[in-house]
């Protein structure tokens, strides 16, 4: 893989769409890099988003000139500058208020107070979750949601379902949460027994209150219940990448330094 190794900084190269054929991608990573034709495939089939290969400022402006050349939208990035989402508070209690989003610990005390106009993007997707398995004992039926030894007699997989990422502006903080590890009890009255039906209320009081926030295209067609392949995500990491993408993208809008 081609790196800057012991050159500072390092730089990253954002795509903003995908090719109509990846080798279109991939041929201007061998070409600009000297890449493998296999490795250079493969990370072309990631696009759109953040490239996972450092380089030195030279490479990473050579790469983009060639993705600018067969008309995708591309920019570099220092390392620096990439917002890190891997640590985001995940998200069990919190409530929808006039004055924010508060969000509130383990044990009940409020931990932040969101301003609604911090709100800076919402993205939200559909992934899938853990499938349960299932063992016969002697005795009774045990469920597990976790990896065991021994034999097991059917697995049955999990419906997919929805999770969210709130990304505050000032100071820049990620939030995560998964529907069903959410504590609904703000809802009052409204509040149902479906964690999918109270997530989507929980979502839709955000949104009429954070205004100003920027909504991707996945978390717009969930709202206004589009097809499930448009808000959809092979896995958890698929949609973290996609929010990060839009992140940069709502950055590109609006001006704001970090990209060149």
């Amino acid at each position: 893989m081609p790196s800057a190794a012991g050159s500072t900084p390092l730089y990253r190269v954002v795509v903003f769409g995908a090719p109509d054929d990846p080798r279109e991608l991939s041929q201007v990573l061998e070409l600009t890099l000297g890449m493998h034709a296999t490795d250079a495939l493969v990370h072309a089939r990631t696009a759109p988003g953040v490239s996972s290969l450092a380089l030195s400022r030279e490479q990473a402006e050579r790469v983009v000139a060639g993705i600018s050349a067969v008309g995708l939208g591309a920019e570099l990035i220092a390392d620096a500058d990439i917002p890190v989402l891997t640590r985001a508070t995940v998200v069990h209690h919190a409530s929808c208020r006039e004055t924010g989003l508060e969000i509130i610990e383990l044990h009940g005390r409020e931990s932040a107070l969101i301003a609604w106009d911090d709100v800076d993007l919402l993205s939200v997707g559909q992934i899938p979750k853990e499938s349960s398995r299932h063992y016969q004992t002697n005795e009774m039926m045990t469920v597990t949601s976790g990896r065991r030894t021994g034999p097991s007699t059917f697995e049955t997989p999990v419906t997919p379902g929805p999770e969210a990422w709130i990304l505050r502006t000032r100071p820049f903080r990620p939030y995560r949460i998964d529907h069903k590890r959410m504590n609904y009890e703000y809802l009052g009255d409204r509040k149902t027994d479906s964690a999918t039906t109270n997530f989507r209320l929980f979502i839709d009081d955000i949104i009429a209150h954070a205004q100003r926030a920027y909504l991707t295209p996945a978390t717009r067609a969930y709202i206004e219940r589009g097809s499930v392949a448009d808000y959809s995500f092979d896995t958890a990491e698929e949609l973290q990448r996609a929010t990060l993408l839009h992140l940069l993208i709502r950055r590109r809008i609006a001006g704001a330094p970090g990209t060149s």
